[in-house]
């Protein structure tokens, strides 16, 4: 058995008590698959710049990136997520692709790996 400690303004009329409970174990799923997967895998944890204004716009878009590109994994890739696939494995099968692929000439893969 577990215990379930939450606190809410809502009365009990307005927030049942399965209510409540689906709201905490929502909450829990968005941590260990959100958050989680952010800071252990995409290096949000990270702090690439160091200026009151730049820190939340960086983090927030390190978020849209993370979201947009779990999204495009979810809507265009059938076998994503099936057997426990994560999105960093995704990603590093679609980075496999695009840089060794044989669709892609030498041109356009030094285009989008070129760093300098």
């Amino acid at each position: 058995m577990h215990r379930i400690l939450a606190a809410t303004d809502l009365s009990a009329k307005q927030a049942p008590l399965e209510t409540v409970r689906t709201f905490v174990h929502a909450r829990w799923v968005i941590e260990n698959t959100g958050f989680h997967e952010a800071k252990g895998r995409w290096h949000l944890d990270h702090g690439y710049v160091h200026t009151a204004t730049a820190i939340p716009a960086v983090h927030w878009l390190q978020m849209l990136a993370i979201n947009v590109m779990r999204m495009f994994f979810q809507r265009h890739r059938r076998a994503f997520g099936r057997d426990g696939e994560t999105l960093a494995e995704a990603a590093r099968a679609v980075e496999g692709e695009l840089r060794w692929g044989p669709s892609l000439d030498r041109a356009v893969k030094q285009l989008i790996w070129d760093t300098s």
